[in-house]
This record gives C-alpha cells, structure tokens and sequence, in this order.
C-alpha cells in the first residue's frame, strides 16, 4: 500500500470531518450549510481559507479564535482527527480485494479492481451522513429526518457494490427496523426514538444479512459497557435521555472493519455466513 496514498485519505478524512461538523452545527442553528461561508462561531466573522485548513488550523491558533481570540472547543478538531482515522482505515481496509466477498468478484469479472474502490467511496459517503447524524444526535438528542432518507443512498450503493443479495438487504435493513419499531411501540416512544429507527435499517441494510443484526447487538453491547457506570455513579437516571445514534454508527464501524472476522461466529450462529 503506498504512503502517498494513506496520507491522502488521512488528509480526506479530516476535511470530510470539517464539512461533517459544519453541516451538524448550522442543522442544530437552523442554517444552511450551502449559503454562507465559515465564520466565527463567537463574533461572526468570515474566517480566512488558511484558517480553517482541518487538524493544522486548530494546532496552529492553539486552539483559539484568530479573530477574537476566544476558545475554539477541541470537539473541532477532535472529529477531525476521528473523521480523518476512520477514512484512512476504510482505504486500507476496503480498498483490498482479500476483503470482498466471493460473489462481489465474480460480478466485477474482469474489472475486479473497480470494485474495492466503489465499496470504499461509498463507504465514505455513508461515514459523512453517519457523522452529521451522529453529532447532531449527540447535541439535541434527535435525529433530522432530511439526513437520516438521504443516508439509505449510500447505504443501498455499498451493499450493492459489496454483492449483496436483495433478500440479504431487505433482512438485514427490514430485521433490524423491525426490532426497534417493537422497542419504540412497546415502550410508547420511551426508549428508542423513531429516527433509530430509520438509522438501524439504513445501517442494516447496507451490510445485509446477518451482518446488520451484528449492528444492533454491538450497538447494545456499547451502550450497555457504556451506560453501567454511569449509572453506578448516578450520572445517568431513569429520566436521562441518551442518543442512541452514536452507538449504532460506531457498532456499523466496528462490524464494517472486522467483518471478515465475524465469519466464523456466524457460521455457528445462523449456520451460514452470506445468502
């Protein structure tokens, strides 16, 4: 794998992380993202092209305003480093023959190394939605309803370009929508909220089955390692209202990343591991 490369979509990463967070923080303002340039988050000034370079701006001011001088919070930079770390593992995870399934290969024929790659972009674009979402969930504890249909684009584009059948996307997109919408009904809107819902299909669905349901049982799993010790420490009550999403979108990466190494457990589990 070449350097070169790693470091471009290390650099990719940090830009799309840049835009993610932009587009998370005028949705929460109720702005458009496309109109007005970046300013200021203080004193509303426009903020110069060298000043908002992703990673090195941050470092560079030291973490503070140019214009103002004030505090720029180091979530910035934060999903920047994150966005660009994720990027530059699905390049060098995706962008491997080794990693694609056998039907994905005998599709492509002779044009298999097109493949890898159109599972990596669309990948990427599926981790931009997933991180507009999964900040805006974070800070409002909703999940906009615009961004969760525009994500079942790229989800429905990598499961096609990673083989998937149509009865393996419609179960592992329809299975998992149909756990929470019992979850969401049986607890009158308590416990899930109906945008985890769209979100666990869109996730689902883009891996098929039964990858999607190793979503939602890491999802829990995270939530629940995450969740005790808060509790424990009465951090967290019966009242507090905790997003979902981010579980879910981290769960995705996870089972996204090691999936090949889940062949095994779910050949035991389900007697199969594609259909």
């Amino acid at each position: 794998m070449e350097t070169s490369l790693v470091v471009i979509f290390f650099l990719l990463g940090s830009a799309l992380g840049s835009f993610a967070h932009c587009v998370a923080s005028r949705t929460l303002d109720g702005e458009s993202w496309l109109k007005n340039p970046s300013y200021c988050f203080n004193c509303r000034k426009k903020i110069k092209w060298y000043q908002n370079i992703p990673l090195f701006s941050w470092l560079a001011l030291r973490g503070r305003s140019a214009c103002c001088h004030q505090k720029i919070p180091v979530d910035y930079f934060l999903v920047e480093l994150f966005s660009a770390l994720v990027v530059m593992g699905l390049f060098a995870r995706l962008s491997s023959v080794a990693f694609l399934p056998a039907v994905a290969l005998a599709q492509a024929g002779a044009k298999e190394e097109i493949i890898p790659y159109s599972i990596l972009f669309s990948a990427i674009l599926m981790w931009v939605f997933l991180l507009v979402l999964g900040l805006v969930d974070l800070k409002s504890k909703l999940l906009p309803s615009r961004w969760l249909y525009w994500l079942f684009l790229p989800a429905l584009l990598l499961a096609y370009f990673s083989g998937e059948t149509l009865v393996s996307i419609i179960l592992g997109g329809g299975v998992v929508a149909l756990i929470f919408f019992i979850i969401w009904f049986v607890s009158k809107k308590k416990w899930l909220g109906s945008g985890d819902i769209y979100l666990g299909a869109a996730l689902g669905l883009s891996l098929g089955w039964p990858l999607g349901l190793l979503v939602l049982v890491f999802a829990f799993w995270l939530g629940t390692l995450f969740g005790l010790p808060l509790v424990f420490l009465k951090k967290w009550g019966r009242k507090t209202i905790v997003p979902f999403g981010p579980f879910l979108i981290v769960a995705w990466l996870v089972v996204l990343f090691f999936q090949s190494h889940f062949g095994r457990f779910i050949t035991l589990l389900f007697g199969y591991w594609r259909i």
